[in-house]
């Protein structure tokens, strides 16, 4: 029976699970990103600074991300 196999994990459990491992990373948008999506995640004038803040993010990432997959 499920409820035998005790509770279920989150993502977050997940990811520091696997981190733990090595093995996956979590990205989230950072300050910068949440500033630039605001209070509206739909807002679709908000789209051109969103994309871009996110793209800034993930090229401050990619090292970290490359060195996971070495």
């Amino acid at each position: 029976m499920p409820w035998d196999f005790g509770e279920i994990p989150g993502a977050a459990q997940d990811v520091r699970t696997l981190n733990e491992q090595g093995s996956a990373m979590l990205v989230a948008p950072d300050d910068r990103s949440l500033e630039a999506i605001g209070p509206n995640i739909y807002d679709p004038q908000r789209r051109a600074a969103s994309a871009s803040a996110g793209r800034e993010q993930g090229v401050e990432l990619a090292g970290e991300v490359t060195a996971m997959w070495r």
